[in-house]
């Protein structure tokens, strides 16, 4: 069954605050069935974190991304944040898209797209590295 992608991110969350209240080996539990959700979360949406994505195929949620930015007169991408937005474009009366896509028309085109790293869903256990 496929979820959406904040369906998966409730599900993290809610882990994370239920092992708070565990013992040691049911934290190990909570531990693996969160890696799996994860893992299933990001072979549903193929985005995984510094997978580059063409424009063409436009994020499915509205959220903070990192886009490449091409200088049409250079030739250089620049990478920057950007907004895609959904309900509030529509709001606007305006399509679906990236706030920065149209600033420049003549000298700049967002090419690429991927998701920003997810913050840590846990803190680890003492003695384990982040």
């Amino acid at each position: 069954m496929r979820y959406s992608e904040q369906t998966y991110k409730k599900a993290l969350v809610e882990l994370a605050r239920l092992r708070e209240t565990l013992g040691e080996h049911e934290r190990a539990a909570v531990d693996f069935v969160a890696e799996a959700i994860a893992e299933k979360a990001d072979r549903e949406y193929n985005t995984k974190l510094g997978d580059w994505v063409s424009v063409e195929t436009p994020p499915t949620t509205q959220g903070w991304y990192h886009v490449a930015i091409l200088d049409l007169k250079t030739g250089k991408y620049t990478v920057e944040q950007d907004l895609y937005s959904i309900e509030l474009a529509k709001t606007y009366g305006h399509e679906p898209g990236f706030c920065k896509a149209n600033r420049w028309e003549e000298r700049e085109r967002i090419d690429y797209w991927c998701r920003f790293p997810d913050p840590p869903y846990r803190r680890p256990p003492e003695g384990e590295n982040a």
